[in-house]
């Protein structure tokens, strides 16, 4: 199953971006409103310029004005002036096209009246442009210039781009620092995060205004705190109840095993006395007296008893040991030697097997002698209980990179690939393929790992085809 992510985006970044767009937004909406207002107001202040030259044409023609002085005193900057006169004489600018429209005709001017203001029976008068007959019978037009109206705006409008664009960028310096104001309770949601995981457990946010989001999060983040550290103690309190026990089993079994090893001493003694005085006694074969003859076979059967309850208490102490930490005495050690005399061991308790040693003669490592022996003892002595007769055992020294390694490999039974881990659990036997009869307890082979580790080394369970294989790794140097 695929993990899924939580999206994590920069607060700080999308309210800066978005408040900074809805100011953009803003702007750009005024702009163009201001632009049109604008615009619709310089045309206005256009045409009434317009209007008021078209208006005084009539006075000046009354006053005697010969046309091209009419042009020369209507002709203005941002007007372009042109008269037909009743002869079709043209006068000012060529390049003007009279209105299409009816021409409106131009009387002569009205009295002013008392408040200063001329009467215009007229009407309104086209845009930009306007062409009237006067009383003379010429053909008077007048038409603006919009190119000063077009500068304007082209001049306002970069005025305004530039400081929307000034604006913007203060907004977003802003808004950036507002943002990182207002979010200033997440960066110290990060730092208690970060104190509690270097180790300051108690530290909390306690925030003082709850009900708002950051609130919110803040209490559950205390909430969640709570539960962690109630968690860790619960679970320290009972790791501490486990060491506890563990400690008091440790030293119970290892106590027990120091006791019972007095008392079995005895009784091993015992026996062999038993099985000695028996055998002095007897002058006439076992089977002439039934009676002493039973009593030495059940002092054998204490003996032999005795040793394996022996051999169990060592093997517990041993165990108990390697739980508390072992204490090797490491020196200079030839590994293959070491096999040697182990396979020799094996040869002569097992005449009806065969034991080979093959690889490296001489092997050395940094190795506490005495466990390694105990490490290969343990090793042969499972191999030679589990092989059968004429079966085989090969123990083969080698080195491989920067590491030791001695693999003993039998003919026996062999291990399920399910079983080879579980092998080096304490106390387990696995079914009678390998078990039967065996007399192990379970402990031999946890206690050649445990003595493995203990040198920095491994001891592995190998997939085999035929009987089982084990490799003892130590490292070299």
């Amino acid at each position: 199953m695929s993990r899924q992510t939580t999206p994590t985006p920069s607060l700080r970044r999308r309210v800066t971006v978005a408040a900074v767009g809805l100011i953009a937004v803003l702007l750009i909406l005024v702009g163009f409103a201001f632009d049109t207002v604008f615009g619709a107001r310089l045309t206005d202040d256009l045409d009434d310029e317009l209007a008021d030259l078209f208006y005084d044409a009539p006075a000046l023609v009354e006053a005697g004005l010969s046309p091209q002085e009419l042009v020369d005193v209507l002709q203005e900057p941002d007007f372009r002036v042109q008269l037909i006169g009743a002869d079709g004489t043209r006068y000012g600018d060529p390049d003007i096209v009279p209105a299409p429209e009816h021409p409106h005709p131009l009387p002569t001017p009205a009295p002013i009246d008392v408040a200063g203001q001329t009467p215009m029976p007229w009407g309104d008068l086209p845009s930009l442009k306007v062409t009237g007959l006067l009383s003379d019978g010429s053909l008077l037009t007048i038409q603006a210039d919009t190119s000063g109206v077009s500068r304007t705006r082209a001049t306002v409008r970069r005025n305004m781009l530039i400081g929307a664009i000034v604006t913007l960028v203060v907004a977003a310096l802003a808004v950036r620092f507002a943002a990182g104001r207002a979010l200033s309770p997440l960066q110290r949601l990060t730092a208690t995060a970060d104190g509690i995981t270097l180790g300051d457990r108690g530290r909390r946010l306690h925030p003082d205004r709850p009900g708002t989001e950051l609130g919110h999060a803040a209490e559950a983040f205390d909430r969640m705190l709570d539960a962690l550290e109630s968690a860790e103690q619960n679970a320290n309190d009972a790791a501490a109840v486990a060491r506890r026990a563990e400690a008091q089993s440790r030293r119970f079994l290892s106590d027990a095993a120091h006791e019972l090893r007095t008392p079995l001493a005895g009784i091993q003694a015992v026996a062999d006395q038993l099985i000695a005085s028996a055998t002095k006694r007897s002058d006439a074969p076992d089977g002439a007296d039934p009676s002493r003859a039973r009593t030495r076979r059940y002092a054998e059967l204490l003996a032999g008893e005795t040793r394996r309850a022996a051999r169990l208490v060592h093997d517990l102490l041993d165990i108990a040991r390697i739980d508390a930490g072992l204490s090797l005495r490491p020196e200079h050690t030839d590994l293959g030697r070491i096999a040697t005399d182990e396979v020799d061991r094996t040869a002569m308790l097992a005449p009806e097997v065969t034991v080979r040693r093959t690889g490296d003669p001489e092997l050395y490592v940094d190795a506490d002698p005495t466990r390694v022996a105990q490490i290969l003892s343990n090793l042969l002595d499972n191999a030679r209980r589990h092989t059968p007769p004429a079966g085989q055992i090969t123990v083969h020294v080698e080195k491989v990179d920067d590491t030791a390694q001695v693999t003993v490999s039998d003919t026996g039974p062999g291990i399920a690939e399910g079983d080879r881990e579980r092998i080096f659990d304490r106390l387990v036997r696995l079914d009678d393929a390998r078990d039967q009869d065996s007399g192990g307890a379970g402990l031999g082979l946890p206690i050649a790992r445990g003595l493995a580790e203990a040198h920095h080394g491994s001891l592995e369970c190998l997939s085999s085809r035929d009987g089982a294989t084990f490799r003892l790794s130590l490292p070299v140097g």
